[in-house]
């Protein structure tokens, strides 16, 4: 999945994307955007849902709620220049409104999706990770989407010579 978003500026000029996931702000402070994705008009958030001590969590633990309200902050941040502190799709406006400010190219206004990455071994039964629960639960109280997926699953059928894919 390629971003959106890559080296450069972002529509709007709210931030400057660099290598590594990191970004400015308007005020030319940094963000870490490294787990968001923007695919058609759509917000993606790959959150952690697995324990691994060879795969150091920049917070020591894995907490998938938590990285949810960082990257939830991270975004009103970024929108703060344009907006009151609270993200644009939990105020209820009218059509001609959101048309009004669709101009401001406003993160926190697009729909987001919740990508719980978790083990193979969790990817049978994702429900019983507590980690995906928890996933499930922000998405819920956040009225945003969520999917479940093994990053290392996809990284690995990536690898497989064309002859052994099955379609």
């Amino acid at each position: 999945m390629a971003r959106s978003v890559e080296d450069g500026t972002r529509s709007g000029n709210h931030y400057r994307m660099h290598r590594g996931g990191r970004a400015a702000d308007a005020s030319g402070n940094d963000v870490d955007l490294s787990s968001l994705f923007i695919v058609n008009n759509r917000i993606l958030v790959v959150v952690r849902c697995f324990e691994d001590d060879n795969i150091v969590h920049v917070n020591g633990k894995v907490d998938p709620r938590s990285d949810i309200d960082v990257i939830n902050l991270e975004m009103i941040f970024s929108d703060l220049g344009q907006i009151e502190g609270k993200p644009a799709r939990s105020v209820d406006l009218a059509e001609h409104e959101k048309e009004a400010i669709q101009h401001l190219c406003l993160l926190t206004m697009k729909p987001v999706i919740y990508v719980a990455n978790v083990t193979e071994s969790d990817l049978a039964e994702p429900d019983s990770n507590p980690h995906v629960k928890e996933v499930a639960k922000a998405a819920s109280d956040l009225q945003s989407g969520m999917v479940t997926i093994s990053a290392q699953v996809e990284a690995e059928l990536a690898e497989l010579p064309l002859e052994e894919e099955i379609w």
